[in-house]
């Protein structure tokens, strides 16, 4: 879904996916009540497993109503969306800058599902202080969101530029920064 935004993005079709992602979180707020809770005696609720079920049919129908469009005959003769094959040298170009981004919040998903499997374990107490503590890191994260975002900003710059010689400051800046909003972050939680 976020590959084929970009692609209307890119080339200035705001109206397109924003009605695609708008069509497409109705759908899921209509199918949530619907599955979770269910109706009547045709369909069960299913709880959790009905908001995956809705979610998972909303994004999917989002992502076919941007593919079907991205493979119309307009696109095909404007951008050859149809002439595509897979070029390994070319994805790996293209995934290499992200790769330790994305290794990195893997691992921090895998932490999580660890400590709240482990919270789960050890019974309510626990998962009531694990909801508490997780409802306020979310709300926190913003933080590291917005100095990995400012991060990339200044260092694509500085790239740029070829200025190399500030690519340290720039590191120890943010570290300094990241210290520091964990110091200040830590002490409620």
């Amino acid at each position: 879904g976020a590959a084929l935004s970009c692609f209307y993005l890119g080339r200035g079709k705001t109206t397109l996916v924003v009605c695609a992602t708008l069509g497409s979180q109705f759908l899921n707020l209509a199918l949530d009540s619907v599955l979770i809770f269910g109706w009547k005696e045709w369909i069960p609720p299913l709880g959790l497993m009905g908001k995956v079920v809705s979610t998972l049919i909303a994004q999917g129908g989002l992502c076919l109503a941007l593919f079907c469009n991205f493979l119309s005959s307009k696109n095909r003769e404007l951008y050859g969306s149809y002439a595509w094959h897979f070029r390994p040298k070319l994805f790996w170009a293209c995934i290499h800058p992200g790769f330790l981004r994305a290794l990195g919040r893997l691992l921090s998903f895998f932490s999580w599902a660890s400590a709240t499997h482990l919270m789960v374990i050890k019974g309510a107490d626990y998962s009531l202080v694990l909801s508490i503590g997780g409802t306020l890191f979310l709300f926190a994260s913003f933080f590291s969101d917005a100095l990995c975002q400012g991060t990339t900003t200044v260092v694509s710059h500085i790239l740029g530029a070829k200025n190399y010689h500030f690519l340290a400051k720039i590191y120890h800046s943010g570290s300094y920064i990241a210290l520091g909003t964990t110091i200040v972050l830590s002490l409620p939680f």
